[in-house]
This record gives structure tokens, C-alpha cells and sequence, in this order.
């Protein structure tokens, strides 16, 4: 099996910081090929939140194999967890992420009042109801066992 690296990193980011922990871990990996793209998606995602990030990559090919990043982004009603795997391919990037998070309030609610604009895509069993756009982007909604509770899952996929 292959040795794969590990950088750990707790401390929160400036604010005020323009880089990410993310863009800052990548960097220092040497994964040059798909630096830019991890950039974009890790500003667009952490924007100027306070985060911390958990990130694995392959050292002995670091530029040929995916560089994967856990981000813990911080809410002023709590964090969220966000999933971040980028893939070199031939000169190009794919790349998805997913953020998960709790509301505290009934599915029904958050789907009607934070996401009634996204399409009903299905149910994926008897709970977790699937949400799209036009665009690619996926919301999953699950209820906690009382009802009270909504786990919102946000995924977006992208092969370049």
C-alpha cells in the first residue's frame, strides 16, 4: 500500500486571511496540478468563515493521485462538515464536495422555506428526500429521529 501524507491542522484561520487552511495544505504539498482549482473551491466554500481542515494526500505522487480535505466551517449557529476530494485528470480537475449540517426545525419546514426553489428529486428510502437544481446541485433531507431536527447534506459533483 502506499504511504499517504497527513497534515493536521486545528487552529482556526484569520478571518481577514486570503488563504485557506485548505489552498495553504495543498500548497505545501507540492499538489500543483490542480492548486488553482482547489483555491476557487476552497474560498467558495469556507468564504470568511473560521474553519480548520484535516487533509490527506499521496506523497509519493501527489500530482497524479485525488487530494482529500475534511473541513470543520464555522456558523454563528454551529459547524458544518464539508467534504472536499480533488481529482487530477489529464491537464484538468474534477472535483465534489458535500457539506453536511443540522437544522433545528421539522424537513417539511427547511424544504419549503430554505429550498423551495430546488426541484423534488425522489426519495432515497422512507426518509431522506433528494432535492436538484439545473445546475448539478443536490440537497438530501433527513429528519432526526424526534422530527425536530433536519440533517441538511449539500453535494455538488464536477467532471471537467
Amino acid at each position: 500500500m502506499k504511504k499517504v501524507g497527513l497534515a493536521l491542522l486545528f487552529s482556526f484561520a484569520a478571518q481577514a486571511s486570503l488563504a485557506t487552511t485548505v489552498e495553504d495544505q495543498a500548497r505545501a504539498a507540492g499538489f500543483t496540478n490542480c492548486l488553482e482549482t482547489t483555491k476557487k473551491l476552497a474560498d467558495f466554500l469556507v468564504k470568511k468563515h473560521a474553519h480548520a481542515s484535516h487533509d490527506f494526500w499521496n506523497k509519493e505522487a501527489v500530482n497524479e493521485r485525488f487530494f482529500d480535505s475534511v473541513i470543520v466551517k464555522d456558523y454563528s449557529d454551529g459547524d458544518s462538515h464539508i467534504s472536499l476530494t480533488i481529482v487530477p485528470r489529464g491537464g484538468q480537475c474534477d472535483w465534489s464536495y458535500t457539506e453536511t449540517y443540522p437544522v433545528e426545525q421539522p424537513c417539511q419546514i427547511v424544504r419549503e422555506e430554505m429550498f423551495g426553489e430546488m426541484d423534488y428529486a425522489g426519495s432515497l428510502n422512507e426518509t431522506t428526500m433528494a432535492l436538484k437544481n439545473g445546475n448539478g446541485l443536490n440537497y438530501y433531507l433527513t429528519p432526526s429521529e424526534s422530527g425536530n431536527t433536519c440533517l441538511v447534506t449539500k453535494r455538488e459533483v464536477s467532471y471537467q
